[in-house]
């Protein structure tokens, strides 16, 4: 089952208390079924681009990899979120709009999961967002239980209040940094 964003039409896993694309407040949708949609997401564009299109196989090759301009194939930029407590290095997929950082169960898929590590107990399915947007990034909370944290400031959750990321930003899962993430920029 899935519930359809009344603002921006995405399609969100049950229980997701806010729109993982828009942030808009899920409490009055409705779930449905998860049907295969043969209009297009709000992300895809109907307009012919210069570039071509390439393989998923392809582009999953270049996860690592932006593209900068039809001018540029790939600029190698990544960005990581690197576990204070172990230096594990989770790196945020740039190939979609958001990442999605949180524990995994038979419904609900995360982009970083965090299931493994010590203190995970605190942190919710869908905990928070990373979210490229032209070369930058931004985390906003997802409605999480115990809160998302930037630099020791406790976020609200929805996209209106998204936080730019800088290299070298704190960033907290719960209170009291139990979960921590130093975010950085590498190429």
């Amino acid at each position: 089952m899935t519930i359809l964003c009344p603002e921006c039409g995405t399609q969100n896993p049950e229980g997701t208390p806010y729109c993982i694309e828009c942030g808009a407040d899920l409490a009055q949708a409705t779930a449905q079924p998860a049907e295969p949609s043969l209009s297009p997401s709000p992300e895809v564009s109907m307009t012919s681009s210069a570039e071509p299109l390439r393989p998923t196989a392809e582009l999953n090759g270049a996860a690592n990899a932006r593209i900068a301009s039809p001018a540029t194939y790939l600029q190698l930029e990544r960005a990581v979120l690197v576990h204070l407590a172990t230096g594990e290095r989770f790196e945020v997929p740039v190939t979609q709009s958001s990442a999605v950082i949180g524990k995994p169960n038979d419904e609900v898929n995360v982009d970083i999961d965090v299931s493994h590590l010590a203190g995970a107990d605190i942190v919710s399915r869908i905990h928070a967002l990373v979210r490229e947007e032209e070369g930058d990034f931004y985390l906003e909370d997802a409605g999480s239980s115990n809160g998302t944290f930037l630099n020791g400031e406790a976020l609200k959750p929805g996209a209106r209040f998204r936080r730019k990321l800088q290299p070298g930003d704190t960033l907290a899962l719960g209170k009291n940094e139990k979960i921590a993430f130093r975010f950085e920029i590498t190429e």
